[in-house]
């Protein structure tokens, strides 16, 4: 099974329309606004949400800002996560850091609990140490989910149950904000973010659409995050631009974004590979600024090697 916990963009489609549709307007309390919209009245709403999430402050009197995120399970979406980066007074007394629900025909699966584990992580690349929410006291299936995350229950006060989960506990790998990859032609937008799985070797990596300004996706790239035996063969970075948009230097312009994040990552360099035969990918890295160092084998337990693939041409960016 695999799981992604994905943050709302304008690009969200269909099959996340479908979802918030089969959510009530008032889920235990959880308020589900996007339920009964037409499907141009939810892209305006997406929107909306989108830029309450870039807000810093307090604004229209009480709101505070919030990023809505969407629970992924083998590429289908069954529920939805909604942070409030700070709390104030009122939140304290009901609402919490989170609201979250699962469609209906997805429960009962155990969803719910990894859902708010991922949602934790969330919690605490916004700095929140420890994340409140206040649950009707009837709604037993998400008090169970909170427990199991390590909640602790602070009191029973009008009916709500006020359970603080620590955020420290499961931060996991932590990544850094990407909103500020752009270089006014491009910008990488993530798509998802995934964690370290050490007993496959996996290292924790960030998954990007490469957009132009106006937010059409041209492309995808990635970041891995780490140096290990693997990695020196399939890369720290990948990429791939769409046939129509090729030819522009896209790929190697997002590698020069990518390689902002890395620094702040202090990796301190990364590497780039290809196949020998593919001119267009190398000749992107040495568009991109990165020196060549030399060939190696793939290992017999690689996917390439078991794609037909036996060498790699390796280049090398060192980030100052």
């Amino acid at each position: 099974m695999n799981t992604e916990l994905i943050k709302l963009s304008a690009a969200c489609g269909r099959d996340i329309y479908d979802m918030l549709q089969s959510i009530p307007a008032d889920e235990n309390g959880l308020m589900n606004d996007a339920h009964g919209l037409s499907y141009d009245e939810y892209k305006a709403w997406l929107e909306k949400r989108y830029a309450e999430s870039l807000k810093t402050e307090v604004y229209d009197g009480f709101k505070v800002p919030q990023t809505f995120f969407f629970f992924y399970v083998d590429s289908c979406p069954v529920g939805l996560v909604k942070i409030r980066h700070f709390l104030t007074d009122r939140l304290r007394q009901d609402g919490g850091n989170m609201g979250y629900a699962i469609r209906p025909e997805a429960r009962g699966k155990g969803y719910g609990k990894l859902m708010l584990s991922a949602a934790l992580k969330e919690c605490a690349k916004l700095g929140i140490d420890k994340a409140l929410v206040t649950i009707h006291e009837g709604n037993t299936a998400s008090v169970k989910m909170a427990l199991a995350n390590g909640g602790i229950m602070e009191k029973r006060e009008n009916g709500n149950l006020f359970i603080w989960m620590d955020c420290h506990s499961n931060r996991g790998n932590i990544f850094y904000d990407t909103s500020d990859l752009s270089d006014g032609e491009i910008m990488l937008r993530v798509s998802c973010m995934t964690d370290a799985i050490p007993e496959k070797k996996f290292v924790p990596a960030y998954k990007f659409d490469i957009c132009l300004m106006n937010g059409m996706a041209i492309g995808v790239c990635d970041l891995r995050i780490g140096h290990t035996e693997g990695l020196y063969i399939g890369g720290n970075i990948g990429y791939g631009i769409d046939e129509n948009f090729r030819g522009r230097h896209y790929a190697a312009k997002a590698c020069r974004l990518l390689f902002r994040l890395a620094q702040k990552h202090n990796l301190g360099h990364v590497f780039i590979t290809c196949v020998p035969d593919n001119a267009a990918s190398y000749k992107t890295m040495e568009y991109a600024g990165c020196r060549y160092v030399g060939m190696a084998m793939i290992h017999e337990d690689d996917e390439m090697y078991k794609e037909g693939k036996r060498l790699v041409k390796i280049y090398r960016k060192d980030l100052d």
